[in-house]
């Protein structure tokens, strides 16, 4: 069963209702991008006491602006919002050329455990009806654009499922999604997969957009998160987001 929220607890202690209330956000996306679309005008910074006002004339509990800008932060904070710090685990690209270059930052004993865990792939347990791989039979690939085949959405897509059914979530995201995911976004999407043959075993969803990585994990093994570095490496791209929540990222 799904944890109850801790505001929503305190909300109800004190004998008010928590729901309905007003969130501005993109869902499934724990991204720090403007949330607030406006016109470049001299009432733009306006819409902060707008929003506020009916906020109350609706008669809702609250307003929840998740992952604002920075800009929009401040002028929030300003109007009276009350800021909640989070953590998310970002990877810095500091112009490595690969990926041993950017091991040789790591002390020894790290370096040597990543080198390890590169070369075998054991105990993924995927699925019930999965079983242990053998390293020599598993090939890891970073798929892009057209490279990405229906098939290969389609066992992603059952990962997916896996990981919503066994962690008690519950699965927003459709079939239809990845695939339109694919044929919408193109080369900025990565999936990086590893293959048993011509079967798909395990998978981990990256999302380009500017100069970052945006990982999305669903139905991997630990590999798959030095894929993403070794792409981002070789993408040029600055920073890897693996998200939020997780405190077992912080060694990733």
């Amino acid at each position: 069963m799904l944890k109850p929220i801790p505001t929503a607890n305190a909300y109800h202690s004190y004998g008010y209702n928590y729901y309905p209330k007003l969130q501005s956000c993109v869902p499934f996306a724990p991204v720090t991008v403007p949330r607030i679309l406006l016109r470049n005008t001299s009432f733009k910074h306006q819409i902060f006491s707008a929003i506020k006002e009916l906020t109350l004339t609706s008669q809702l509990s609250s307003l929840h602006v998740t992952f604002p800008s920075e800009n929009e932060c401040h002028k929030l904070t300003e109007k009276g919002f009350l800021p909640r710090i989070g953590m998310q685990y970002h990877w810095k690209n500091r112009n490595y050329k690969n990926l041993d270059d950017f091991l040789m930052d790591m002390k020894q004993s790290k370096r040597k455990n990543i080198r390890q865990e590169c070369k075998k792939v054991t105990n993924i347990d995927m699925c019930r009806f999965f079983q242990q791989i053998s390293a020599q039979n598993l090939i890891m690939k970073r798929l892009r654009g057209y490279l990405i085949k229906a098939r290969h959405w389609d066992s992603f897509y059952t990962f997916y499922r896996n990981t919503t059914d066994n962690k008690w979530g519950t699965p927003h995201l459709t079939r239809e999604f990845f695939h339109e995911l694919g044929a919408k976004m193109g080369d900025n999407v990565l999936l990086v997969v590893a293959e048993e043959g011509d079967e798909l075993v395990a998978g981990a969803l990256n999302l380009i957009g500017g100069d970052t990585l945006f990982g999305r994990l669903w139905g991997c093994q630990p590999r798959s998160y030095y894929q993403a570095i070794e792409a981002a490496i070789e993408l040029n791209l600055k920073t890897v987001e693996a998200g939020a929540q997780g405190e077992h990222k912080i060694q990733r």
